[in-house]
């Protein structure tokens, strides 16, 4: 065997290599600690940002380590001072929005509030409730309040009368009628606009001055040194000198001179504008699709005339009684205002009483005049289309009536019966009030919902009369209106035919002869107040003065308000047999 070797030992060295001291860990440096770290109170690395994953906040390593959740109550750059008070900023206009809502709650009339409840119910969260209210959509059309510190005094008897106080009388849930009012000051309440534009055309001067307080003999338009008749005449100039040529602002300015003509008794011309602006609009082709590569504003331009001049000549024909000039509307639909109110434009006016102006809702008020014209343009279709007036069968009254009530049901918060406070907006109902209270066949005794049909008439003439007298409490009849000229004739036929008929019609089977008295006098100062404006006011107050019984003229003589002058028009027997402006039929 091989004898094993022992090993050799082994020496120490003679140096000695000394270790290198440790390195220290550099630790990342983080803006803010995680929040398992912060309650530890330990160090927070903040982990490690992967390349890619910036705008990821990663886990540290204390929490990988202790597999526990790792989050950051700061955001990735914030130190977490700025976290605070990012945190107690936002916590402050959140206690803020919540003060608002608490006080709207509290301060809003009842309906409203409990509008406010229904969308917290339905999970609206608080800033979507006061955008609403802020930013004109839905509540603020609710919450909007008309002036109603002054009113005035209804002639003959100041108060409402009991016949028109129903309980289902939607119209006295109006702000106007519920408000407590101050007794009327020495200066008339009348609107002014907060931003007045001022127009090329001679014709919207000539129709401005109709409500020019200052000028003396206003409506004596025949005088050469009233002002309104210089720019009347300059504009017919300037007008009959581009009848050959078809523009849109043609077809506008014909139809103010049609007004102009008819407030003044001149029958005979006046609509001969309107025909002349049909043939101009045929010529455009304005109630045609325009061609998709045409100019926006080009296109809007045309799309609103055909609208206006549409609108225009169905209101007119209707109550002259007589087929449209234009049977049919434009082919395309008006906007919906609530997704582009700029095609319908604005108008804002202010009250004396008010250091704010007030939305006209311009766009609401001519969608809904467009719908309600397009029943009054069936109407007229189907009864005057023919040379002889055609009554309407009960099928026919039944689908208007239905129509017009579906018509009243769509309306939007602002023209609501309880929320309508400008003439605009009265305007609308007192359209669809006189439609829907026109005196019909008796061949059915029940047309709708187990009603009678004289029943359902006289429902309509209760609300027509309130929104009339509602309207003058707030309003009166002195500022010049085309349109209330109409109402003032329809419902002051209404009430003189029931006084020199001894009660055969609606107004006196639902009321008293004292009622029906106030209601006259009501009309015929509204028609004297228009008579400063306008001829036809003279014609028709003294039409309906020279209706009254010699008794009747004795008692309400001191109720009618003075100004009531001669029929001196030159021309007054040519604009008595022409009828300048007849009221829809009442039988």
């Amino acid at each position: 065997m091989r004898e094993e070797r022992p090993l050799r030992p082994l020496l120490p060295t003679t140096t000695r290599r000394e270790a290198p001291p440790p390195q220290s860990r550099r630790r990342d440096r983080v803006a803010s600690a995680c929040e398992e770290c912060r309650i530890r109170k330990i160090k927070c690395n903040g982990g490690r940002i992967e390349p890619g994953n910036e705008g990821v906040r990663p886990v540290c390593w204390e929490c990988l380590k202790r597999s526990t959740l790792c989050h950051y109550a700061a955001h990735l750059t914030e130190t977490q001072g700025q976290a605070v008070k990012r945190k107690h900023d936002a916590l402050r206009i959140q206690n803020e929005a919540y003060a608002e809502l608490f006080a709207l709650i509290q301060t809003r009339p009842d309906n409203e509030s409990l509008e406010i409840l229904r969308r917290i119910k339905m999970g609206a969260d608080v800033e979507s409730i006061l955008r609403h209210v802020r930013d004109g959509d839905l509540l603020v059309q609710l919450s909007v309040e008309p002036e109603t510190r002054l009113r005035y005094t209804l002639p003959y008897m100041d108060s409402m009368p009991a016949f028109l106080l129903v309980p289902d009388n939607q119209y006295l849930t109006t702000s106007l009628y519920e408000a407590t009012f101050k007794p009327p000051s020495s200066s008339p309440d009348t609107m002014t606009l907060g931003e007045p534009r001022t127009s090329k055309f001679n014709a919207v001067l000539a129709a401005a001055c109709q409500d020019y307080k200052g000028m003396l003999d206003l409506a004596k338009f025949w005088m050469p040194d009233n002002l309104q008749p210089r720019f009347f005449l300059e504009a017919k100039c300037l007008w009959e000198l581009e009848m050959g040529v078809s523009r849109l602002t043609s077809i506008h300015t014909a139809q103010v001179l049609h007004g102009i003509l008819n407030g003044n008794g001149m029958s005979t011309v006046r609509d001969f504008y309107t025909s002349e602006a049909v043939a101009m609009a045929h010529n455009l082709r304005i109630f045609e699709l325009a061609p998709v590569q045409m100019n926006p504003r080009l296109r809007r331009g045309r799309e609103f005339t055909a609208w206006a001049l549409w609108l225009w000549q169905v209101g007119v024909s209707y109550y002259y009684r007589r087929a449209p000039f234009i049977r049919d509307p434009p082919a395309f639909a008006a906007p919906d205002p609530d997704v582009d109110p700029e095609w319908y434009g604005e108008v804002y006016v202010r009250y004396p009483l008010s250091p704010t102006v007030t939305r006209m809702q311009l766009d609401h008020v001519m969608r809904a005049t467009i719908d309600l014209r397009i029943i009054m343009n069936d109407i007229s279709l189907l009864q005057f289309a023919s040379h002889e007036q055609k009554e309407l069968s009960p099928a026919q009254v039944l689908e208007f009536k239905v129509r017009l009530d579906r018509f009243l049901q769509k309306l939007p918060p602002t023209l609501a019966p309880s929320r309508i406070s400008l003439p605009c907006h009265f305007n609308v109902h007192l359209f669809r009030g006189q439609v829907n209270a026109q005196k019909t066949s008796s061949a059915s005794p029940r047309l709708f919902d187990g009603k009678a049909a004289l029943q359902i008439q006289n429902e309509a003439y209760i609300r027509f009369e309130t929104i009339m007298r509602i309207r003058y409490l707030r309003h009166s009849f002195d500022a010049y209106d085309a349109w209330g000229l109409l109402y003032l004739i329809y419902l002051g036929n209404l009430a003189l035919d029931s006084l020199s008929n001894d009660g055969h019609n609606s107004a006196s089977e639902l009321t008293t002869k004292e009622v029906t008295c106030s209601t006259a006098v009501l009309c015929i100062n509204g028609l004297v107040a228009q008579s400063h404006s306008v001829y036809a006011g003279t014609l028709l107050s003294c039409s309906m003065i020279e209706r009254l019984k010699p008794a009747e003229k004795a008692l309400l003589g001191r109720h009618i308000s003075a100004g009531i002058g001669q029929v001196d028009h030159p021309f007054d027997s040519e604009a008595r047999n022409h009828r300048i402006l007849q009221p829809a039929p009442t039988d």
